[in-house]
């Protein structure tokens, strides 16, 4: 009998995830050592989970106006990191407080590459060499449906398989399972992928994209291929068809193993803005938006995690932070704009950037070199609205977001 994400973790503080991994040999011979078990000079391990000394919700944490003060207030220190064992870390970064700050990038990947720099968990967590022996089982246990009618409840079981498809889908973790192990992976795919078909009204096209991405780079890891010649599989982001065409080689249907099948992904559906000074950018357009499901878990995220925040849409997948800043604030817009699209804006001198020696104006575009991000300030009130990803356009002061504020230029129309 399949388990839930939520039993599973009821579990492994328990420690029944561990005798059971343990029983059934997943754990290599390199696994960091279980709990009540020490050797000469190794100090016991730490088997529980990480307990955040503040989260949102807590008292004090609307008191936190930067989103530096937020990673600094859910910090795992380095040490206690590399005392834990591989079960309690995987529970303590799936329960990461700003995991979802992931959704505010312009692709999965690029999100999970930034957050991750961020927390020491992650980091710590790629270096063990039982990642996916740990990870593994838990997918394999994951249910996609049958979680009730309550949509607070669908939408964390969505969740929960998000982060666990994302995490897996990591080259670190997937080059810790041997080949039969992969296969596994694979077969979890394709029932997971089955199940959120069956589903759709809840998963649409965005949650079917994840279960993709294990898939794809599962398959490549198997069968030996290079997973970086296709776009969607470098980025977690692509077509909407691309899952479906994973899921097909994934079950070994229509291609032969041991090469890449040749549409594993289909072009995307590109369109074309124009800068004010004519110049063209490819951007990508989609049919389909966000579920309802979604829609819930992300406004209760922003909510939550940034409450100092004002949300003035609801989140879509049809357009992002450059599209919004750069080319419309029009609620139909539908062009995803990837970098280095928007850069063409001051390159054409379209516009200009802004120097301290020039009078200030009203309704600049922010950009954030650093974290791939654009947003207009409003007026000259010294906040930004920016669209944060899939996630909505939200009204912030430039340090209270998920982007570094290490690099930002600004920009006015020439």
């Amino acid at each position: 009998m399949r388990m839930s994400l939520s039993a599973l973790r009821r579990l492994v503080v328990g420690g029944a995830v561990v005798s059971a991994i343990v029983a059934g040999g997943l754990a290599p011979a390199t696994a960091a050592p279980r709990a009540g078990v020490e050797t000469l000079g190794t100090p016991r391990p730490i088997t529980r989970a990480f307990a955040y000394p503040l989260t949102p919700g807590d008292e004090g944490w609307e008191r936190l106006t930067t989103h530096r003060e937020m990673v600094e207030a859910t910090q795992l220190p380095a040490e206690t990191a590399r005392q834990m064992s591989t079960e309690a870390l995987v529970e303590t970064v799936l329960d990461y407080p700003l995991f979802l700050d992931v959704k505010a990038f312009n692709s999965d990947q690029q999100g999970l590459d930034r957050v991750a720099r961020r927390f020491n968990g992650f980091a710590e967590l790629f270096r063990r060499d039982d990642a996916g022996a740990v990870l593994l089982p838990r997918y394999e246990a994951f249910e996609p449906t049958g979680a009730g009618p309550r949509a607070a409840d669908r939408g964390e079981r969505q969740l929960d398989g998000w982060k666990l498809e994302l995490l897996l889908a990591q080259p670190q973790v997937l080059s810790t399972l041997a080949p039969d192990r992969l296969d596994a992976a694979l077969a979890a795919g394709v029932r997971v992928y089955d199940g959120k078909v069956a589903a759709r009204a809840d998963y649409g096209a965005a949650g079917l994209q994840p279960t993709g991405l294990l898939m794809g780079r599962a398959l490549a890891a198997r069968d030996g291929w290079d997973w970086r010649r296709s776009a969607f599989l470098t980025t977690g982001r692509g077509p909407d068809a691309a899952p479906a065409q994973v899921r097909a080689a994934a079950a070994g249907t229509g291609r032969d193993r041991g090469r890449p099948p040749a549409d594993l992904v289909s072009p995307a559906r590109l369109g074309k803005v124009q800068t004010p000074n004519g110049s063209s950018i490819e951007v990508e357009q989609r049919s389909e938006d966000l579920t309802d499901v979604q829609l819930r878990n992300y406004h209760t995220y922003v909510a939550s995690l940034y409450p100092r925040a004002a949300r003035e849409t609801s989140a879509s997948r049809r357009y992002n932070c450059h599209s919004y800043a750069w080319h419309s604030q029009a609620p139909s817009n539908n062009s995803w704009m990837m970098s280095p699209g928007d850069d063409i804006y001051w390159q054409d001198g379209s516009y200009q950037i802004w120097r301290r020696n020039l009078p200030y104006l009203p309704g600049m575009r922010w950009s954030w070199g650093s974290d791939d991000h654009s947003g207009f300030e409003v007026g000259k009130s010294g906040r930004v609205r920016s669209k944060w990803g899939e996630l909505p356009v939200m009204t912030h002061s430039w340090e209270y977001s998920p982007y570094e504020d290490a690099a930002v230029n600004r920009y006015y129309k020439a």
